[in-house]
C-alpha cells in the first residue's frame, strides 16, 4: 500500500492510535505527526479517543516539504516514498489541509508555525508552543524537552 502512495485506512489508523494511546496513564501527552489527514479522521479520533489540547500546523513551501520528505525516505529506507508517492502525498495534503485548518481554527486549537526555516529553529518554536499551552506546573517538567524522532542529519538543500 505505501509503495503506491496510499496510506492506511481511517479505521486502521484510528485503531492503531487507540491501541498505542489508551493505557498510557503515566504519559502527560502525545504528539501525532501528520495527523489527522482530513476532517473525517479528526472527527473519528475525537469520537473514539478524545479531543486534542493543541493542533500545530507547520507551514512551509512545497519544495521544503518535498525535500524533507525525500530526505526522510532516503535516510530511513522508506520504500513507499518514491517521487510519485511524495508528489501524490503533497497534492493530497494541499487539498485536505484547508478544511482541517478551518476545523481546528474554529475550535481555537490551531497554532501555526513557520517551517520554512532551519529545523532547529522550527523545533524551538514547536517546543515553545507546547510549553505555552501547558499549565505552569507541567511546563517546568518540559524545560529540558529534546527531540525524540529518528536522527536524520540536516541538509542544506535537496
Amino acid at each position: 500500500m505505501m509503495s503506491h502512495a496510499e496510506l492506511g485506512s481511517q479505521e486502521e489508523t484510528i485503531s492503531e492510535l487507540r491501541r498505542q494511546l489508551i493505557g498510557q496513564q503515566k504519559v502527560k501527552g502525545f504528539i501525532l505527526d501528520g495527523f489527522p489527514r482530513d476532517v473525517h479522521q479528526a472527527l473519528s479520533f475525537q469520537e473514539q479517543i478524545g479531543s486534542p489540547d493543541l493542533v500545530m500546523l507547520l507551514l512551509c513551501s512545497n519544495e521544503t516539504l518535498r525535500c524533507r520528505l525525500q530526505r526522510r525516505a532516503t535516510e530511513l529506507g522508506l520504500l513507499g516514498d518514491s517521487s510519485y508517492a511524495l508528489r501524490k502525498r503533497i497534492d493530497s495534503f494541499q487539498r485536505d489541509i484547508i478544511s482541517v485548518r478551518r476545523y481546528y481554527k474554529q475550535l481555537n486549537l490551531l497554532k501555526q508555525v513557520d517551517a520554512d526555516r532551519d529545523e532547529d529553529q522550527v523545533f524551538a518554536d514547536l517546543k515553545s508552543v507546547i510549553i505555552e499551552k501547558l499549565p505552569q506546573k507541567e511546563s517546568s517538567d518540559l524545560a529540558d524537552i529534546k527531540e525524540c524522532s529518528s536522527e536524520v542529519p540536516p541538509a542544506s538543500s535537496c
